[in-house]
């Protein structure tokens, strides 16, 4: 037997660009700098997809 696939087509058109517009530019660099902010704090808890897999015995 074999598997159907059905497309879903979307409800609306693809977005226009003012629905892309939605947050202005002093909003989106302080997103970006509250991301880089919590980067920096964290940055030295950051191990390898390797390591994390040792540490937890999962064979990659």
């Amino acid at each position: 037997m074999m598997a159907r696939s059905k497309v879903r087509m979307p409800e609306k058109d693809s977005p226009a660009e003012s629905d892309l517009e939605a947050i202005s530019e002093g909003e989106e660099t302080k997103c970006a700098d509250d991301i880089w902010d919590y980067y920096e704090a964290h940055k030295d808890e950051a191990i390898s997809l390797e390591e994390y897999a040792r540490k937890r015995g999962i064979k990659i």
